[in-house]
């Protein structure tokens, strides 16, 4: 059911760890950028058209 072992498709967790190492930074400085900027408020039901005002 499963297919086969194969060298190439062994993954590198070396490679993986390193570059989730390098990333974390990055991540963690766009989660806090992305707090200061303003959203829309969908809970209250969204945008109204000009039709519905």
């Amino acid at each position: 059911m499963f297919l086969p072992d194969k060298p190439e498709m062994v993954v590198q967790t070396f490679a993986v760890d390193q570059m989730k190492k390098e990333l974390a930074p990055i991540s963690k400085a766009a989660k806090q950028e992305e707090m200061n900027r303003p959203s829309l408020d969908h809970a209250s039901g969204g945008l109204r058209t000009s039709q519905e005002a």
